[in-house]
């Protein structure tokens, strides 16, 4: 029986759930079986490795996994040669490639004089504007200034986001960092300026 599948490797680390994303391509598999039982263990319908049950019946194991799904299933062959049903699958995304750095395409004033869209570097008199760009798809997009979180949303499924600022911005420069995180935890940076 496997217990549970873990994700020892930062930044998102802990006990993975059925479907979940990992960025550990060798997440340790943990469970249960008759005392020195052998347990084969698949990958999709082929098998991958073998472990033994100790004398209390726990096994662990660290199959490598490549990028992609993987459905694992196992079965436990006792002393006698009796070979168990195959566990029900659990279903594993290993993902260990960073997210794509999210770019600020534009902002978008729509106070005061000076309204329509805006470019890095250019001026605006709007203290909230709305800012728009792309990341990888569904990754979740955060803006920050200066360390602190200014606006969050989950990018659409073509990788496009919008953020309305949640805090006033000041006379002057500014410089707007945004992070992806994708679904395995990962992140990355990327920094755009914009003046106001």
């Amino acid at each position: 029986m496997l217990n549970t599948v873990t994700d020892d490797q930062l930044p998102s680390t802990g006990t993975l759930t059925n479907g979940q994303a990992t960025n550990d391509p060798q997440p340790t598999l943990a469970g249960t079986a008759e005392v020195n039982a052998v347990i084969r263990i698949y990958d999709n319908g082929v098998e991958i490795a073998q472990t033994r049950a100790d004398e209390t019946g726990n096994w662990t194991f660290s199959p490598t996994l490549a990028n992609g799904s993987h459905t694992l299933t196992l079965t436990a062959t006792d002393a006698a040669g009796n070979v168990s049903q195959p566990s029900t699958g659990f279903t594993v995304v290993v993902d260990t490639v960073a997210p794509v750095a999210p770019i600020i395409s534009q902002g978008v004033d729509d106070v005061g004089t000076l309204t329509g869209t805006f470019g890095s570097g250019q001026v605006t008199d709007d203290t909230l504007p709305v800012l728009n760009g792309t990341s990888e798809a569904n990754a979740v997009v955060r803006l920050f200034e200066n360390g602190i979180q200014i606006g969050q949303t989950t990018a659409g499924a073509d990788g496009s986001w919008t953020i309305q600022l949640t805090t006033a911005l000041t006379t002057g420069p500014h410089t707007i960092t945004a992070t992806a995180t994708d679904a395995a935890g990962q992140r990355q940076h990327a920094i755009g300026g914009l003046c106001h």
